[in-house]
């Protein structure tokens, strides 16, 4: 049934233009009867000025379809498309306090449209607009019950507004739909394409009337991917359109066939399997002793996958693996020693590669060196060959300010301070590129020893003192107890004249207390131990 034209149509016009939202304070019950409408007043020029510059956006390109604005959020609606939406305080709210959701509609020539709307929990309404600002045609219940439905001919090609809203201010959800007849055709230009077995990309174009909307999708994804999927198989399209995609190598050995679906039209795709073969450029290398590279051209059908393999660890490819025709590198390493030979096999190519050796020699400025216990930087002169490589061993002990390199050098190392009483002596290696390995040793003096005071406290492990705990004073490297004495009242114990430049345990002993014993170098006067007890 269509009803006249109602004022608060206009109120729609005006507030989407000039109207902030207001809050809605509960949600009103459904509308209980049919209402009759009076027909709406024209607006006025700057009313309507307001309300052209939006379409003009649109047609410029610049509107913006989620304004923080709701009076100026629309949302896009094409032909053979549905929105569920809700009517709530969060929407445009006009002068009679009903709430309205805005949809842009792009229209071509000759036009014939169905717009339905309904819902059970609202009065649903329906208006449609055209760029010059006119009512094309609005309705309540035509849709029957509480339901608006609009059959009309759109009288020219371009931008209308269809205004969702309720007979009276209400809340709640509601249905949309969007229908041309006759119904939208698609088709697809070329309909079928054969693409190459490595992978390749191709496109199609769509061919509709202007505001259909249609997804295209491909039954195969990921094998067939489009370009921008996220949109064509979830979000969707208006219009006529071209269609992108990329299709994967085919290793199945078979033909694959498979499709792309736009709207209900159907773009096939055939794709013969990949037949690989392999060749090189060079069946044989031959290398400096020196690390050097050198290039080789694998040639093979794109997306034909491949991978090298080495027979000795010194040879080596970069990369070691792909897909298609590739330029590559063969890598060797420094060889020190004597002339080499190996093997690089890339699927069934084998390259023989031959690398010449250095015949390196090596020679130390010294391989016993003696260290003062707080010793200064001292030398390691190095004599070879350019190219040939070294490297020495580096630990807690000594350290180098160069540690490996090429050719003759001298280097500096640094020895570690003796703080112990006694001499000690640490090895270390030299390695001559795999040719020789020369030890080092380095002698070192002792601190030497002078009295010292060692002394702390026995203490629960809440910190009350323990006393009359015996505790032992005991040479870590033979055992012998060296001293023994006891915690005072107030938990305190001390020896006097222990030998500086050793380690020593702090053995306690108590019948009712439980303790660890404690390591300490003793290399100087030591006090504020503390000795924990378990009761």
């Amino acid at each position: 049934m269509f009803f006249p034209l109602i004022p608060h149509i206009l109120i729609i016009v005006f507030s989407f233009l000039m109207l902030s939202p207001l809050a809605v304070s509960s949600q009103q019950p459904p509308a209980t009867g049919r209402r009759v409408a009076t027909q709406i007043k024209k607006p006025s020029q700057t009313e309507l000025s307001r309300f052209l510059q939006i379409l003009s956006a649109k047609r410029d390109g610049n509107l913006e379809l989620n304004s923080p604005d709701p009076c100026s959020r629309t949302k896009s609606i094409g032909y053979g498309q549905a929105h569920r939406g809700q009517l709530d305080s969060f929407d445009c709210r006009l002068e009679d306090g009903t709430y309205v959701e805005i949809y842009l509609l792009e229209a071509g020539k000759d036009q014939e449209i169905q717009i339905d709307m309904w819902s059970t929990d609202i009065d649903s309404y329906l208006a449609i607009l055209d760029e010059s600002g006119e009512f094309i045609m609005e309705d309540d219940d035509s849709g029957g019950g509480y339901n608006a439905r609009i059959n009309t001919p759109l009288p020219h090609p371009g931008f209308y507004l269809i205004l969702a809203l309720s007979y009276l201010p209400e809340i709640g959800d509601y249905e949309i739909a969007l229908e041309k007849t006759p119904r939208c055709a698609f088709a697809v230009t070329p309909d079928s394409a054969v693409l190459a077995p490595g992978g390749d990309t191709s496109s199609f174009d769509v061919a509709t009337e202007i505001g259909c909307y249609w997804k295209a999708r491909s039954p195969q994804r990921p094998y067939i991917l489009l370009w921008d999927w996220g949109t064509a198989e979830d979000v969707g399209y208006y219009g006529p359109r071209t269609i992108t995609y990329d299709i994967k190598y085919n290793e199945s050995g078979v033909e694959f066939q498979g499709s792309v679906i736009a709207g209900d039209a159907i773009h096939s795709v055939r794709q013969p399997a990949l037949v690989c073969t392999y060749s090189v450029d060079k069946k044989s290398l031959t290398f400096p002793g020196a690390a050097s590279t050198q290039q080789i051209q694998l040639t093979t059908p794109v997306g034909c996958a491949w991978r090298g393999f080495n027979s000795i660890s010194y040879f080596a490819l970069d990369p070691w693996s792909g897909r298609g025709p590739a330029n590559l590198t063969v890598r060797t390493y420094t060889n020190n020693g004597t002339t080499r030979t190996g093997t690089i096999t890339i699927e069934d190519q084998v390259i023989e590669i031959t690398q010449h050796g250095l015949a390196c020699t090596y020679s130390l400025s010294a391989t016993t060196f003696q260290v003062a216990a707080d010793p200064e930087p001292g030398v390691i002169g190095i004599t070879t060959q350019p190219d040939c490589v070294w490297g020495i061993e580096s630990d807690g002990m000594i350290q180098y300010n160069a540690q490996a390199g090429p050719g003759p050098r001298e280097i500096t190392y640094y020895f570690n301070r003796n703080y112990g009483a006694e001499p000690r002596s640490h090895t270390v290696r030299f390695y001559g590129g795999g040719v020789v390995t020369i030890p080092l040793t380095f002698n070192q003096a002792g601190a030497g020893s002078r009295p010292v005071t060692v002394s702390g406290r026995v203490v629960t492990t809440d910190g009350r003192a323990i006393r009359g705990v015996t505790v032992d004073l005991v040479d870590a490297e033979s055992g012998t107890v060296k001293a023994t004495v006891t915690s005072s009242t107030l938990g305190y114990f001390s020896y006097s004249d222990v030998p500086s430049g050793y380690g020593y345990f702090l053995r306690p002993r108590s019948k009712r207390f439980r303790f660890s014993q404690i390591y300490y170098e003793v290399l100087d006067d030591l006090s504020g131990i503390e000795l924990k007890g378990l009761e």
